[in-house]
């Protein structure tokens, strides 16, 4: 998977302003249930660089029709990936560019690398859909998203 990922052409936040993007969660459901999988392939979706990495480091867990599927769809569709220059494990990096962004972010999104997806929607005025409803995907979550024109689904 790390090669398909690796050979994705990535543009700039400024490059996909509007688009809808997708978290590591949302994306990998879409694989666990192959008839949705069509719904990735609208345009106007994409994902970050860094919720790609965050694939690779969870692809161990994932069954193996599953990570097939992946690999199929990252060699052979055309998914915009947004390059952000920040990296799971890099809590660091992560808080740095959330509050580069919106420093207010982090008291509605506390996990920094959910709060990384967030404020990229932020900058981009951009959608993000996410089935992680614990951390982004919450009343005041949308509440603040309303503040900067994003709205945060749970699907596509």
């Amino acid at each position: 998977m790390e090669e398909a990922i690796n050979n994705i052409t990535k543009v700039l936040p400024s490059q996909a302003e509007g688009i809808t993007l997708i978290d590591t969660c949302a994306f990998v459901h879409h694989f666990e249930h192959p008839e949705k999988i069509a719904r990735l392939k609208r345009p106007g979706i994409g994902i970050t660089s860094f919720n790609l990495a965050e694939l690779l480091y969870i692809e161990h867990k994932l069954p193996e029709k599953v990570k097939e599927g992946i690999k199929r769809f990252l060699k052979h569709e055309d998914l915009t990936v947004v390059d952000i220059p920040v990296f799971p494990g890099d809590k660091d990096g992560e808080l740095s560019y959330v509050k580069d962004i919106d420093p207010e972010i982090l008291n509605i999104v506390p996990d920094p690398s959910d709060a990384v997806l967030y404020a990229t929607a932020v900058k981009m005025n951009s959608d993000i859909v996410t089935r992680d409803k614990h951390h982004i995907y919450t009343q005041l979550a949308e509440q603040f998203a309303n503040k900067h024109g994003v709205e945060v689904r749970n699907k596509i």
